[in-house]
């Protein structure tokens, strides 16, 4: 393969790394070709094919992704005539659709020949995992919900990747104590063959190297990871093994990193008897580099990211995160045995990185043990902890992180997620308080209930559009919905200058136009029923409530008399949103044409000039959306008939 980038200074083990990487796209490449159920209205896989059919000394690689793009949910699909005729382009394309910071960065264009650098092959393996992991808990969705629902399911978990459904599952009465283990007890009883990290209700998968670099990251930085939990099942002897039932994942991470793992070190032990001459076991904890040279100068046998993941072995920290552009750069790329004599802080005191795995150490971990334990407890527990709550959602993470906002405050009021008027949004007088109620009693109508903040985000969604461009050299960037949000709120929370979603004099201007808006909306009666809900039309969806309320709410800025010529156009608008129909694809690119084509076409129904818009917008906040709504209406949706 050629080298297409040399991105340190040691360029034999750059080849080594993009080697490794490229090995692992093409195991995942040739995973995601099977045959099988897909979400609906993706893409199924056109070809099934091998590892061994992945090329990547010339630009087929890139067809082999288009073939199961289906799986990787693009923002913007890839065309294969682009592939076949203009690979740099589709290369472009590619990076940009899986929000890559720096697409070119991703790949060397030689003529006609497209090839990975080490940045791009880790860009597209993250992503490739990723889709794997996802991929998997969709068939899994597949048993207990229809297609649609498992879709939807998938789509939420590439936004949010949270996938984790509630038990009723109740726990039998059993003893239970918290303990503190260190990294090195994890690692003396597993040698010892008193802990069992894969008990057979486990699953026998090992978390992508990707996974495990980030958790090492985080012991790395001093930040405490989640607890571990155990089982000690009833035995009459003092040596009982520990079942790990929640943080196997963690566990292994810890135990590859650090060389620790038993049955990594069993395998080399063997290997070591086999060859002494050749210090398998030494270099395998001192100089693991050259340990793989030396495995496969002795066993012939090539040590892929895959296989190291199959034998337990250890892997390296990752190269391309912002983590490492602070005090841990100088770690970017590196095995643990080549920073054991480097310190890090834990807490506020600094230790060696290698007493943090291999000796007593500050850093430890919070272990929740249950004792004597039945077989069927075991069952109970695994599932409790498998399948118990959720974790944060897109929505729950910003409420937090971006509560101190004015603009979440009140949106998380007029939602109705949060009616503490008095401690939510107790800066606005009394009198706009029912303004919130009438949204939030809308919104209820919708069949939009509280669960998770889901009103909140689509109040989000919609002042987001409204009042935050998505443009880059003027054209589209179709980003995800929950990342514009978070962009419109870093906007106004990290704003140099006064951005005029911070002044609450506009935020209560803001409060009446949209309750204006959404009032207009559910008292007109004109709506297609195919528009609101496909062909059943019995309840909004998100999308088209969302495209059609920023069209409504730009229609009452520019006219007083909206709900009078909605009635008098009733017919064109009916027309209209019957043949306007929501994408069977939900990528971020078909989203965002259907609501720009869909703004900009009801505008032209009453006959509302682009300029009228941006200079009432901008009269009345400062901002104005039509740029962004008029690119995105030229993207490549057409209207479903």
């Amino acid at each position: 393969m050629t080298e297409p980038l040399d991105v340190s200074d040691d360029a034999p083990e750059s080849a080594d790394e993009l080697r490794e990487l490229t090995d692992s796209i093409a195991q995942s490449l040739a995973s995601l070709s099977e045959g099988g159920d897909v979400p609906f209205g993706y893409d199924a896989p056109t070809e099934q094919f091998s590892s061994d059919d992945v090329r990547f000394t010339s630009s087929a690689w890139l067809l082999s992704v288009w073939h199961v793009q289906g799986w990787l949910h693009l923002n913007d699909s890839l065309d294969r005539k682009t592939v076949l005729t203009a690979p740099h382009k589709a290369a472009e394309h590619l990076f940009k659709a899986i929000d890559c910071e720096n697409p070119t960065d991703c790949y060397v264009s030689d003529g006609d020949s497209v090839t990975l650098t080490l940045y791009g092959a880790s860009q597209l393996n993250t992503r490739l995992s990723t889709a794997e992991r996802l991929r998997d808990a969709f068939l899994e969705q597949l048993e207990e919900l229809t297609c649609r629902d498992a879709t939807k399911a998938w789509q939420e978990a590439w936004e949010e990747e949270d996938d984790t459904l509630n038990s009723g599952e109740q726990l039998e009465q059993i003893k239970a104590r918290t303990s503190i283990w260190r990294i090195t007890d994890v690692a003396a009883r597993a040698k010892q063959g008193r802990l069992n990290l894969n008990p057979s209700y486990q699953r026998g998968d090992v978390w992508p190297n990707s996974d495990a670099q980030k958790l090492i990251e985080s012991v790395l930085r001093g930040i405490p990871l989640p607890s571990i939990v155990i089982l000690k099942p009833k035995s009459l002897s003092a040596a009982a093994k520990y079942e790990v039932v929640d943080g196997k994942q963690r566990l292994t991470a810890l135990l590859r990193f650090s060389g620790q793992h038993p049955d990594a070190i069993s395998r080399v032990e063997e290997a070591d008897a086999r060859f002494p001459n050749a210090k398998l076991r030494k270099h395998f904890e001192e100089n693991y580099r050259k340990f793989k040279r030396l495995w496969k100068q002795h066993l012939g046998e090539t040590l892929t990211a895959e296989r190291e993941r199959t034998y337990y072995f250890p892997f390296p920290l990752r190269r391309d995160t912002d983590i490492f552009k602070g005090y841990l750069a100088p770690y970017a790329g590196k095995y643990f045995c080549e920073l054991r004599q480097d310190e890090i802080y834990v807490g506020d005191e600094r230790e060696f990185i290698g007493d943090v795995f291999t000796a007593p150490s500050q850093y430890n971990l919070l272990l929740i043990e249950y004792l004597d334990a039945t077989a069927r407890q075991i069952h109970t527990v695994f599932n409790l902890y498998n399948k118990q709550g959720k974790h944060l959602n897109a929505e729950e993470l910003r409420n937090a992180v971006y509560h101190e906002l004015d603009l979440t405050r009140i949106l998380l009021a007029a939602s109705g997620d949060n009616a503490d008027y008095e401690n939510v949004v107790g800066f606005l007088e009394n009198r706009f308080w029912p303004l919130m109620e009438e949204i939030a009693r809308t919104l209820q109508d919708y069949k939009f209930g509280v669960q998770r903040f889901k009103r909140t985000k689509i109040l989000s969604w919609i002042v987001s559009l409204l009042m935050h461009p998505s443009l880059e050299d003027g054209k589209l960037v179709a980003r995800s919905t929950a990342r514009h949000i978070s962009l419109l709120m870093d906007a106004i929370e990290r704003s140099y200058g006064p951005h005029p979603l911070r002044d609450r004099g506009r935020l209560k201007v803001l409060i009446q136009d949209l309750s204006k808006a959404i009032a207009t909306h559910s008292e007109f009666d004109g709506w297609h029923d195919r528009f609101k809900d496909d062909d059943k039309g019995t309840k909004w969806q998100e999308l088209q409530l969302v495209a059609s309320v920023v069209a409504v709410f730009l229609l009452n800025v520019c006219r007083e008399n909206a709900d009078a010529l909605l009635d008098d156009k009733r017919e064109a608008v009916h027309a209209f949103t019957g043949n306007h129909l929501r994408p069977e694809k939900t990528q971020n690119n078909q989203q965002w044409g259907f609501i720009g084509s869909f703004v900009m076409g009801l505008l032209q129904i009453f006959e509302i000039a682009d300029d009228e818009v941006d200079e009432r917008m901008l009269q009345r906040y400062g901002l104005s959306p039509l740029a962004t709504l008029r690119s995105a209406a030229i993207t490549s949706y057409k209207p479903r008939r």
